[in-house]
């Protein structure tokens, strides 16, 4: 358990000023840290619910093949969230391309890792889509789709420095409905998810040190709750 030095009750105040902006300057930096390491990864996909854009057309997406197949939907259900979703109508079977809806290009890093997540369910299940990227194309192996809304994800190495997503979609005869896209770089920190170890014990625990000065009783709960964890 951290040790806090509460300045509250003292009849010393000669240097309190001194020790408080010592001691602020002290939290604030190591407040940033903590800020810096929960900062949750950046979505570079663009209109990535497929919520912008009017009609049976998506703002940041272009309808590469099978452009009547693309269409909107705002049937309860058949979006994720928000108020509309992509519906994808593939009526014959074909190459993966031959119904395709691409993103805009966004900056990628060459060497990079990047995992695309998007959720997606059909009007019946074990047809086969995939992703590929854009103009260097790489290639996801097939998602076989379920009739529940299932998370599906790739994970690439970016070759150029502005890569576009594409979503095949023309493979096999099905209607699918996809929402929530997500973009990020690996190196990003995405703690959703996380639990600390069982065995985890804090940060501070068995060393007899000062990390701070508490100044009144009420800042020790908050200075608890971020440093003994």
């Amino acid at each position: 358990m951290i040790k806090f030095q509460n300045f509250s009750n003292s009849k010393n105040t000669a240097n309190s000023s001194s020790h408080y902006k010592t001691e602020k300057m002290l939290f604030l930096l190591l407040a940033c840290i903590f800020i810096g390491q929960y900062v949750t990864a950046q979505n570079i996909i663009p209109n990535p619910s497929f919520e912008l854009g009017s009609g049976d057309n998506f703002t940041q997406w272009s309808k590469y093949n099978g452009a009547t197949a693309l269409v909107q939907t705002t049937n309860t259900g058949e979006f994720r969230s928000g108020s509309r979703a992509l519906k994808a109508n593939v009526t014959n079977t074909g190459n993966p391309w031959s119904v395709q809806l691409v993103s805009d290009l966004v900056p990628t890093e060459i060497g990079v890792d990047y995992t695309f997540t998007i959720y997606v369910r059909g009007i019946s299940s074990n047809t086969n889509i995939r992703f590929s990227t854009q103009p260097n194309a790489l290639y996801s192996a097939d998602f076989s789709v379920t009739t529940n809304w299932t998370p599906l994800s790739w994970t690439f190495t970016a070759n150029a420095p502005e890569t576009r997503i594409a979503l095949d979609l023309g493979a096999s005869i099905n209607t699918y409905f996809l929402d929530d896209a997500y973009l990020s770089s690996d190196t990003n920190c995405d703690p959703e998810g996380f639990s600390p170890p069982v065995t985890q014990l804090p940060i501070a625990t068995g060393k007899n040190k000062f990390l701070g000065c508490i100044y009144s009783d009420t800042q020790v709960p908050f200075a608890q709750h971020y440093f003994n964890q």
